[in-house]
């Protein structure tokens, strides 16, 4: 097999091993974590700004006071990547083969984080004022079917002719949120809300494009590649360099701690949430609201990974060789990298200008009806713009609402194939909630997604709502990637 046959196929184990460490590690992490948002608790702001906790005053507790985690692939498992050994039934084994067998043309793996590090708000008269500060992480890492047909087959793959890489590769972005905001209430029926915020960017790392292909034909292989993805991170740089892996150039280079907070400083923007909450009847309200309207200018070590020649067809020729010999001797391929992804990728990090990135800006549409005295049924719908593509679902729960308990159960609609798309939530008062959704299964290793969700408040008196007999009731919930 040829040299970049080997170089590659090292690179792409490497990717997916150390996902599957990342999924591994974040799931049995979120068994733990539970959460949801109902309109009595301070955080259903956040969904709608138009929506505000009856408390007279509450402050948030750093940290604890929200706590989100959601996970989701396109359509694959954590089992159909590691399971259980068919011979040694008390082992597990990597089934390159079965996950194959689950993957898409293209595929994902995306990742939602957000911890509220302090905030309050209090009510006056008609009106409502919150202020909060949130750490935020959203990101997504795409691969294609053929990255792991190259891995299980070589170049007895069924395709002669593939794109490892077309298009997307990975969008990631951690930040800071300083958010003011307000909610009026106009008349009886109609309440309205908007929030200003301040993003402070930590890192950044957004794709351009992205193009890998090979074609390989005998002992003849040639490959071409077009790359620029767009790099900012606050707590360092890679070291400037004509080429990305030569070992005495290339590096990442730690920034001083003081000098962090003030690279975060430079990675500034601005955006905004509005929303409004209508009462239809004295049973029914719906609710609509846009959140996360802006962008961010990242200043702080811009840097592109890109490709020297794009799309310049290069013909390679080498020794054969057996996976085996590749696993036996890791070290040695990993010296030879060198010279043959210089030649076979051509790329080269720059320092580039600032650049801009948008938020992931999301849609909210919420439908209550309150049935009976302590029954009410809610339909949520979700979309979220981020990384140039739209994505969308329709949760749909039944509550119960007994004195300071409330709890819903619900099932996530969407593209995936999987009807049971399970949530369950759950507040006490506006002091505490709890929760989780799934896709397609309660077994975390089977299931496709996971939202987990928890907080507290701190809640001083009570603001009466006596023009309103229900509350709208938004889910956080995970929204899927493939509608």
């Amino acid at each position: 097999m040829k040299r970049i046959i080997r170089i590659i196929r090292i690179i792409s184990i490497s990717v997916i091993f150390a996902y599957a460490i990342l999924f591994n590690m974040l799931f049995s992490y979120a068994q733990e974590l539970n959460a949801s948002y109902f309109s009595t608790l301070p955080q259903a702001s956040k969904f709608n700004p138009a929506l505000t906790s009856n408390s007279r005053l509450y402050f948030n507790i750093p940290i604890i006071s929200k706590f989100s985690l959601q996970l989701n692939t396109s359509g694959y498992a954590w089992k159909d990547l590691i399971n259980q050994d068919p011979i040694c039934r008390d082992s597990l084994r990597v089934d390159f083969d079965g996950f194959l067998d689950k993957l898409k043309d293209n595929n994902h793996f995306a990742t939602d984080f957000s911890t509220e590090i302090f905030g309050f708000g209090f009510g006056l008269g008609k009106n409502y004022f919150t202020f909060d500060i949130s750490l935020n992480f959203a990101g997504k890492l795409y691969f294609s079917k053929s990255v792991i047909d190259f891995i299980v087959n070589g170049t007895d793959m069924s395709k002669q002719n593939v794109d490892l890489f077309d298009g997307n590769f990975v969008d990631a972005m951690a930040y800071l949120t300083t958010a003011i905001g307000y909610s009026g209430q106009i008349n009886d029926n109609l309440k309205v809300g908007a929030k200003f915020k301040i993003y402070n960017g930590i890192a950044n790392i957004k794709t351009e494009r992205t193009k890998l292909n090979l074609n390989f034909d005998g002992e003849e292989i040639s490959a071409y590649s077009d790359v620029l993805i767009n790099t900012s991170i606050a707590f360092g740089s890679f070291t400037k360099s004509n080429s990305l892996i030569d070992d005495d150039d290339f590096d990442f280079t730690d920034a001083d701690d003081g000098d962090i907070s003030s690279n975060v400083m430079k990675n500034k923007g601005f955006g905004f949430d509005i929303g409004a909450v209508y009462q239809l009847n004295e049973n029914m309200q719906i609710s609509a609201s846009i959140v996360d309207i802006g962008k961010i200018t990242w200043e702080s070590n811009p840097q592109s990974i890109r490709s020297k020649n794009p799309n310049q067809r290069i013909v390679f020729s080498g020794v054969r060789t057996t996976y085996e010999t590749i696993v036996d001797d890791l070290d040695g391929y990993f010296s030879d990298m060198a010279d043959s992804l210089q030649n076979a990728l051509d790329l080269e990090i720059v320092d580039r200008n600032s650049y801009s990135a948008s938020m992931p800006t999301k849609i909210y549409v919420g439908y209550s009806w309150q049935f009976q005295k302590n029954l009410y049924l809610d339909a949520l719908y979700g979309g979220r713009i981020y990384g140039g593509e739209y994505q969308q679902s329709l949760m749909v729960n039944c509550g119960l609402k007994y004195k300071i308990l409330n709890l819903s159960v619900g099932n996530m609609f969407h593209s995936m194939g999987s009807v049971f798309n399970p949530g369950i939530f759950l507040s006490l008062s506006n002091v505490f909630y709890v929760g989780a959704n799934f896709s397609k299964s309660f077994n975390l290793a089977k299931t496709h997604g996971l939202g987990v969700y928890f907080g507290m408040n701190i809640s001083i008196g009570k603001i009466n709502k006596k023009s309103k007999k229900i509350d709208t009731t938004p889910q956080e919930e995970y929204i899927n990637e493939d509608n």
